[in-house]
């Protein structure tokens, strides 16, 4: 994805959208196309071969020395180019077919077809606001590339032949809209399904985490398990959990220890082993780090019920959350992974013969 500082999809807010032009195409290696940019945004889709599209890093325009970036479309996907951004088409193959749709943002008062949208209006900034949508919608001046998931090519196809249609009655231009829609929610939707083929890959890896907890893993390895590049894993990872894939093995581990802190007589400076931390110093930082206690400090509170009366006025309490879950290998609880701890100022349920 390549972004830069605006976003044009504000303009969708109480605006409809106008088709600009659209065509299915076949291209060979002959083809050559000037760096440009316009005012309405598009969608291509590789329907047989691939195709680069080379953009500049900052949009200075066609004669800026600026470096050129280039991206793959692979065959069977589709790809979004925000407005405003200089880029071109670029064909290496023979014999490659694209689609292509370009939309622009308008107001009623400006569509060509006002009683069109008086009987078939629809709310587009809602619309990419409230579903998957928003994927492309909160970035900026992007490029965004998608796998088709969701039946793209053929309701990217059906709107091109209709739009190609000499469409005069009202029915032919509701129709025309229908299909706008329909091609709208098949992006929504397969960007949906890309989603969450992305979670699939992130709770298989914890899945593996969790089963490997006590053996030293490396992110090589839980990439290989997954099958996915280690890169493309760590910023998925980073996406949908908010942590690295280390701070969730270092997580995994604290509550392990903190399970067998609480349940067992296991010599704390042994506990490292049971759990894949390296040694006890690094278990020690890990805990002061997450828990602002070191394992001895929580092995204590547990022993006394978690509230130490060493103060008469003044009781103290470590409240230490144990996620039970983490190794429940449940599929549907993968996400849970924090830990608490509260420390107030004074106990306020403490009997009243402490309080004199």
């Amino acid at each position: 994805m390549i972004e830069s500082s605006s976003s044009n999809f504000e303009l969708l807010r109480g605006k409809g959208l106008q088709v600009v032009s659209y065509y299915i195409k076949s291209f060979n290696s002959d083809f050559f196309m000037g760096m440009h940019q316009h005012t309405q945004f598009e969608f291509m889709y590789a329907y047989k071969g691939n195709f680069y599209i080379e953009l500049l890093n900052d949009n200075e325009g066609e004669n800026s020395s600026s470096k050129v970036n280039t991206i793959k479309v692979k065959q069977g996907s589709f790809v979004f180019i925000d407005s405003n951004i200089f880029h071109r088409l670029r064909i290496n193959d023979s014999d490659v077919w694209i689609y292509n749709l370009e939309l622009i943002p308008v107001t009623s008062s400006d569509e060509p077809d006002g009683e069109l949208n008086k009987l078939l209006s629809i709310n587009y900034y809602s619309l990419f606001s409230q579903t998957s949508l928003r994927h492309i919608f909160e970035q900026k001046n992007s490029i965004q590339i998608f796998p088709d998931t969701s039946n793209v090519d053929i309701s990217f196809k059906n709107l091109i032949h209709t739009l190609s249609k000499p469409s005069q009655s009202i029915e032919d231009k509701c129709y025309a809209q229908s299909e706008l829609m329909i091609f709208i929610l098949s992006i929504a939707k397969s960007i949906k399904m890309y989603s969450e083929s992305n979670l699939s890959y992130i709770k298989q890896a914890i899945l593996f985490i969790k089963k490997n907890l006590r053996s030293k893993l490396t992110l090589q390895q839980i990439a290989d398990h997954v099958e996915l590049n280690k890169i493309y894993l760590c910023n998925i990872f980073k996406k949908y959990t908010g942590k690295t894939v280390l701070q969730t093995i270092n997580s995994l581990r604290i509550s392990k220890s903190l399970q067998l802190l609480r349940d067992s007589n296991v010599p704390i400076t042994s506990i490292p082993a049971h759990v894949g931390f390296s040694s006890y110093q690094q278990m020690f930082y890990e805990f002061k780090k997450f828990l602002d206690l070191s394992p001895t400090e929580c092995r204590n509170a547990f022993l006394t019920d978690e509230v130490n009366y060493v103060d008469k006025k003044k009781a103290h309490s470590h409240s230490i959350k144990i996620n039970e879950e983490d190794f429940s290998f449940d599929d549907e609880v993968y996400f849970n992974l924090d830990y608490k701890k509260d420390v107030p100022a004074s106990y306020t349920r403490i009997d009243k013969k402490f309080q004199n």
